[in-house]
Order: structure tokens, then sequence, then C-alpha cells
């Protein structure tokens, strides 16, 4: 399922605040080769959430410059695809934080 970082009225939080409500409010704490594992069982990846970018925040990584990046799937018209989005961006409505249903 898809979990929703943001509290009601919100619009949008920075990445770092949605890592945090990810780890400490949510226990929603999944990283890339949780990812990585989806990828490779896509069938998996509930169809409701092709719209989404379904967010792993228990891997960060950081480039040269010392910006932070969490790897995210995204559905590209017929498949998942991983890439890496940056902590510095604001995340939305769009964004959710995977785990398994209950």
């Amino acid at each position: 399922e898809g979990v929703s970082f943001l509290k009601e009225g919100e619009g949008s939080v920075n990445g770092e605040e949605m890592v945090r409500r990810a780890r400490v409010e949510l226990d929603v704490n999944y990283g890339q080769e949780d990812a990585e594992w989806l990828l490779e069982h896509q069938d998996m990846i509930p169809t409701e959430l092709r719209g989404y970018y379904l967010v792993f925040t228990a891997t960060i990584w950081r480039d040269r410059d010392g910006d932070r990046y969490v790897p995210c799937l995204y559905w590209d018209g017929g498949k998942w695809v991983l890439h890496f989005d940056w902590l510095r961006d604001d995340w939305g409505r769009l964004s959710r934080l995977p785990r398994p249903r209950k």
C-alpha cells in the first residue's frame, strides 16, 4: 500500500521532513534493496499506485556536492522504473511511502 506522509491541510513538505516522518512518525522506512526487489516483482505492486512516486527513505545517497537523494519507483508507461530524487525538493500528494498491506 502507499502511505501518505502529508498531514491534514498540507500540500507538500521538504524531503528531510518526509524522511523524518517516514522513520519516526509512520514507521514506514524501506530502502533501495526493497525498491530493487519490487522492480523484480512488479506484479506485486497494486495498479492503483501507478499514479504515484514510491519513495524509499531508508537509503539516502550523497553526491560529491553534498546533495542527498532517495530511491524512488515510478510508473513509466508499462513498467516501474527506479530513479533517485533530490531530497532538497518539496514532496507532495503524488508521492507515497510503500509498505506491505496489513
